[in-house]
């Protein structure tokens, strides 16, 4: 059954699909990603790998050697997160934004990334097994508890959600209090 997401407000998203047409309510938005109106199946989750980024603590990985191919290493990185967290996040949300993650692994000093506990245990054995020396030190404690509105490749992190089915009639009367 496909859906099409058909309106996009910042408190609100619209979305029909051969079950009829929802509006679905968010408070207190923490991100949002749209990639298309088009999706297979939609709903609200409480777990979901897009709330990995929110239900585990962060740590930060500072390399302290040099790697002999930055870009396997890299690339082995980037095959890891997308396991976990794909199609809805990539290694380069992770990774340093401030410096250039190839750079830092070529010259062996800096900050390579920040990212949930998994994906922080996933990385680390790749640097051991290129031999890249490196420190794990605690970032920031997770940000619990959090819903994600998942559309597809689309979504909507936010502490509370609500569905309300209807029309886009029945929404506008909704909207001026008219019952």
């Amino acid at each position: 059954m496909t859906a099409r997401i058909t309106r996009r407000q910042t408190t609100f998203w619209e979305i029909v699909d051969s079950s009829g047409e929802f509006r679905v309510h968010f408070a207190h938005k923490q991100e949002q990603h749209f990639v298309s109106s088009e999706c297979d199946e939609f709903g609200v989750v409480t777990d979901h790998p897009v709330l990995l980024d929110y239900s585990q603590r962060w740590s930060s990985i500072y390399v302290a050697s040099p790697a002999t191919d930055p870009a396997q290493v890299l690339e082995r990185i980037a095959s890891e997160v997308a396991l976990v967290v794909g199609p809805w996040r990539k290694s380069s949300d992770y990774l340093n934004r401030q410096a250039d993650p190839f750079n830092l692994l070529q010259k062996g000093a800096g900050l390579l990334l920040s990212a949930p506990s998994v994906i922080v245990d996933l990385v680390h054995p790749i640097l051991g097994a290129a031999a890249i020396n490196c420190t794990v030190l605690p970032h920031f404690a997770s940000r619990w508890p959090m819903q994600s509105f998942v559309a597809g490749k689309n979504f909507i992190v936010a502490k509370e959600f609500h569905m309300q089915r209807g029309s886009n009639n029945s929404f506008k009367a909704d909207a001026s209090g008219a019952a």
